[in-house]
C-alpha cells in the first residue's frame, strides 16, 4: 500500500496544470530485445524520435523484458512534470495497434532471464481489466489515412500487457483525463505492411519513428 501511495502521489505531483508548456516532458517507454532477436522494433522507434516535439522535451526509457519490471520502472520514472506518456512494444502484427484495454493476468511465458511469472495476476486482487484513460480515437482517425493504425483490445498477456496495465493503473491518479496516455504495439522490424493507399512498406526503425512523431504531435496538440 505504501508503494501504491508513493507512486500515485508522484504522478499527481508531477502533473502540474500551472506549469509552463515547455516544463512538461513527454515520456516514452520501449522494450529491449527478446525472443531471440537482437533488436526490438519499439526501441528502434523510440530512438528515432527527435529530442523535442511541439516544444516538449522527449524523455526516453528502455525497459528490460522481465516480469515485474514495468511497475518498478514506472514508480520512479517521472523526474519532470508530465505532458504525455507513451509506452511501446512489438508484436507479430501487420498493423500498428493502440491498446485500449489491459488485463490483470500473466501467461506462463519465460522472460529474457528465463523466468516465468511468480503470480498469474499483475496486481493481486485488483481490477481484472483497465481501460485506456484517454480517448485516442480522434488521433487514430486522423492518421489512419496515412498509416496502418487501429485500436485494439488485446495486448496479449505478456510484458506488453503488464506495461499497459501498470501504466493505465497509475494514470487513474492523475486529474487531467485529457492527458495522452497509451500503449502502442508496432510490427516487427522487416515486416511488410500494406498502407492505406494500398502501397507496401517494410518496417524500419526510421519509418516507425516517423509514425510515432506524427502520433505524438497530433496527441499533444493544444
Amino acid at each position: 500500500m505504501l508503494r501504491l501511495f508513493a507512486a500515485s502521489l508522484a504522478w499527481l505531483t508531477l502533473w502540474l496544470p500551472h506549469a509552463r508548456a515547455d516544463e512538461r516532458a513527454i515520456y516514452v517507454f520501449a522494450f529491449g530485445p527478446f525472443g531471440g532477436r537482437d533488436k526490438n522494433a519499439s526501441a528502434e522507434a523510440m530512438d528515432a524520435l527527435p529530442s523535442q516535439i511541439r516544444g516538449h522535451d522527449i524523455i526516453k526509457c528502455r525497459i528490460d523484458v522481465t516480469w515485474g519490471n514495468p511497475g518498478k520502472v514506472l514508480s520512479n520514472a517521472f523526474p519532470r512534470p508530465v505532458k504525455a506518456v507513451f509506452a511501446l512494444g512489438e508484436a507479430g502484427r501487420q498493423r500498428i495497434s493502440i491498446e485500449t484495454k489491459a488485463y490483470n493476468h500473466r501467461d506462463p511465458i519465460k522472460d529474457v532471464l528465463g523466468a516465468k511469472p511468480t503470480s498469474t495476476e499483475i496486481r493481486a486482487g485488483e481490477a481484472p481489466m483497465l481501460g485506456i484513460p484517454w480517448n485516442a480515437e480522434k488521433v487514430v482517425g486522423e492518421l489512419s489515412g496515412i498509416y496502418p493504425v487501429e485500436t485494439s483490445s488485446d495486448p496479449g498477456r505478456y510484458l506488453c500487457n503488464e506495461m499497459s496495465y501498470e501504466l493505465y493503473r497509475l494514470s487513474r491518479f492523475q486529474e487531467n483525463h485529457e492527458m495522452p496516455v497509451c500503449f502502442i504495439h508496432v510490427p516487427l522490424l522487416g515486416t511488410k505492411v500494406t498502407l492505406p493507399d494500398s502501397g507496401k512498406v517494410k518496417i524500419t526503425g526510421a519509418w516507425l519513428g516517423a509514425f510515432l512523431t506524427d502520433f505524438i504531435e497530433a496527441s499533444v496538440r493544444e
